[in-house]
């Protein structure tokens, strides 16, 4: 809307309702016109844990420790000088639960990335250029850009603008935008939060946000002991996890622990920060990072866009979301996670900090779901790949099938009968009518 700024168009505070469990732990339910159209509720888990029989009820770090007033992101001069990233908020040396060797803890956002309606390229790029104060002569144009998108604006100081022009008439509805570390710590959190709230105005959704926690002194010994703690079997609440060393000139230059997976919505790393931007010592700068996808990333968005007063309290809610979505606990995995005992190590990193879940319910997945998937993830790189092949999709779809089984279960997956059911309705296809109760089962002696 021409005269209009994104200011304008923000989204009217909505109130995050909630109730409490028996245990006393609080979930909230968030409510947006972004996620209101979500097929999958999504629930907001304050506390330790609903299972847990100790409640411990901590204080959010926030506006007691501050006595209420918000820090202001500190200056590229003031910490982290000689290095590439500076903090944005520092809660100082007076916090006695760090891990051992930490002097000074810093929360941030790392990573912010959003999907909207394609028509405001344009538009979003002159406001961004605004807002975080680039220059719109230094926006570069690629061709092909991520994530499918035919084309690609981006700007040196770390902002990504991907689309597909109508001309080639594929994946033309939607854009995703992202703002790396770099453009975040330049910019400053606020502005980046500003950034945030505004698009959502504007119809974006988040679709990636990652949060972390810095600590910076001698001889951290944080990573090493979640490595333990895996090697342990102590890792709750994520299946999987992993590990990347390395060395150069007979010293370790990168210590990298993973917990989750790339392809989850929750992923972990906990990685020597200092070593990453070429520091001689190990130990000095540890930077434990969350990162959130998909429905997780939108509840973080959200609620960080509803928060008044210049958004006091985000570093709390950003360190209660860092906290909630991983736990180490000793003993088996046989027995409730409620029971067993947490690691020493993790129990004292966190009691002060509120932690904040956020679970998914998981719809089942039926045919418009399944066929809105292969429409948006598979055959637009399929149709790229004819185009530039010259080879039909059924020839493609042949050669990339020809040695692929079918489900030795498929008579008992609703999904087939789906298909089967439409594809005979629009009379594409003519196949026996028969019902899966028919199929013979055998005699039951096996």
């Amino acid at each position: 809307m021409e005269g209009q700024t994104y200011a304008d168009q923000r989204p009217n505070p909505r109130a995050f309702g909630g109730v409490e469990d028996s245990q006393g732990t609080k979930i909230r339910f968030l409510e947006s016109a972004a996620l209101a159209d979500l097929a999958d509720p999504i629930q907001t888990q304050r506390g330790r844990n609903s299972g847990d029989a100790a409640m411990i009820q901590r204080q959010a770090f926030a506006a007691e420790e501050r006595g209420g007033e918000a820090l202001p992101p500190l200056s590229s001069g003031e910490l982290y000088s000689q290095l590439r990233y500076r903090p944005s908020v520092t809660r100082g040396s007076n916090r006695k639960n760090m891990p051992e060797g930490a002097e000074i803890e810093t929360i941030g956002i790392d990573w912010m990335r959003w999907s909207g309606p394609s028509e405001q390229v344009e538009h979003v790029r002159r406001y961004l250029s605004d807002t975080l104060d680039l220059s719109r002569e230094e926006w570069q144009h690629h061709m092909p850009g991520f994530w499918f998108y035919a084309e690609r604006y981006s700007h040196p100081y770390g902002v990504n603008i991907c689309f597909t022009s109508e001309k080639e008439g594929r994946n033309c509805e939607h854009c995703t935008i992202e703002l790396t570390g770099d453009a975040i710590q330049r910019a400053g959190v606020i502005t980046a939060l500003e950034v945030n709230r505004d698009l959502a105005g504007r119809g974006f959704a988040a679709t990636r946000f990652d949060v972390y926690v810095d600590w910076e002194g001698e001889d951290i010994q944080l990573i090493e002991e979640v490595h333990g703690a895996c090697n342990h079997g102590h890792l709750c609440m994520l299946r999987s996890w992993s590990v990347q060393e390395s060395t150069g000139d007979s010293a370790r230059s990168g210590y990298t622990v993973y917990l989750g997976s790339r392809q989850s919505d929750v992923l972990y790393r906990f990685y020597d920060k200092g070593l990453e931007q070429g520091g001689g010592k190990s130990g000095v700068w540890i930077r434990a990072e969350l990162e959130l996808k998909k429905e997780r990333s939108r509840a973080l968005a959200l609620e960080l866009a509803q928060l008044d007063n210049g958004y006091q309290g985000w570093e709390a809610l950003a360190a209660g979301v860092w906290a909630g979505h991983v736990d180490f606990r000793e003993g088996s995995k046989q027995q409730r996670r409620s029971s067993r005992r947490q690691c020493d190590f993790w129990k004292r990193l966190i009691e002060d900090i509120e932690s904040i879940r956020y679970r998914v319910t998981r719809t089942k997945t039926d045919m418009d779901r399944h066929r809105e998937w292969l429409r948006r993830c598979v055959f637009p790189l399929l149709q790229a790949v004819s185009k530039r092949t010259d080879l039909d999709m059924c020839q493609m779809w042949d050669e990339l099938a020809a040695d692929v089984e079918p489900m030795v279960d498929a008579d008992t997956r609703p999904l087939v009968w789906e298909y089967v059911q439409y594809l005979r309705t629009d009379g594409i296809v003519k196949v026996p009518d028969f019902n899966v109760l028919d199929i013979d089962q055998g005699d039951g002696d096996d």
